[in-house]
């Protein structure tokens, strides 16, 4: 039997995000299921065994329908960038020879990666006309990410080993977040992030991934 092929789908991540994944600190993302979560089975009408059940059923089905894939599936990261044509002008992501992240990195059409410099000087990147994510061309991702798990829950279950595992505490380090536990310190950020109520427990897909091996560090 031939084996599924791989699907590779965009996935986007900001910054501070892609650093914890480079840096090894990142392993799972959480995204909001839209249009609701499982089908709600009324405890007053039935016993609590058959509404765990099918809640337990529910959620199964939803995570083989996330639209960041299955076990398997490849995610290429989309983050902000700025576009270049081979003399170093701006130009259309279309048109570029390279595109420049953030962080200094910069990624050619022809698949070499720099990696970004140690420091730069103050003011260096003013100038750049940074592109939003979503704009980023296949090409011109540094980071491939495969799919190791799926699975649906409320975003208040998320546990300390998660939230580690999510890149907490440490990847933003504001002082609003200090003092927090990194399960309380992520659902803050995620609430922030997502422009949410202060008390929003809404149902996530949890996606664990690995980091392909290649790309720049």
């Amino acid at each position: 039997m031939t084996p599924a092929a791989i699907k590779s789908r965009p996935i986007l991540f900001s910054g501070p995000m892609v650093r914890a994944i480079l840096d090894g600190r990142k392993s799972q993302t959480r995204r909001i299921v839209k249009n609701g979560g499982p089908c709600a089975v009324d405890p007053r009408f039935h016993p609590a065994e058959d509404v765990a059940r099918e809640l337990a059923q529910d959620l199964r089905s939803l995570a083989k329908r996330c639209p960041y894939g299955a076990p398997g599936d490849e995610l290429f990261v989309r983050e902000a960038f700025a576009s270049f044509d081979n003399v170093g002008q701006p130009v259309k992501p279309s048109d570029a020879t390279y595109v420049v992240m953030r962080d200094g990195t910069q990624v050619y059409r022809d698949g070499v990666i720099v990696p970004r410099l140690a420091e730069y000087a103050p003011g260096a990147s003013d100038h750049i006309k940074w592109r939003p994510s979503i704009f980023l061309p296949r090409w011109a991702s540094r980071l491939t990410l495969v799919v190791k798990s799926v699975r649906v829950e409320r975003l208040g279950a998320i546990t300390r080993d998660d939230a580690i595992a999510e890149g907490f505490p440490g990847t933003f380090g504001t002082e609003e977040l200090e003092g927090l536990t990194p399960a309380d310190e992520y659902i803050v950020a995620f609430r922030a992030m997502n422009k949410l109520a202060a008390d929003a427990d809404p149902w996530v897909w949890v996606i664990e991934f690995e980091r392909k091996q290649g790309g720049a560090a």
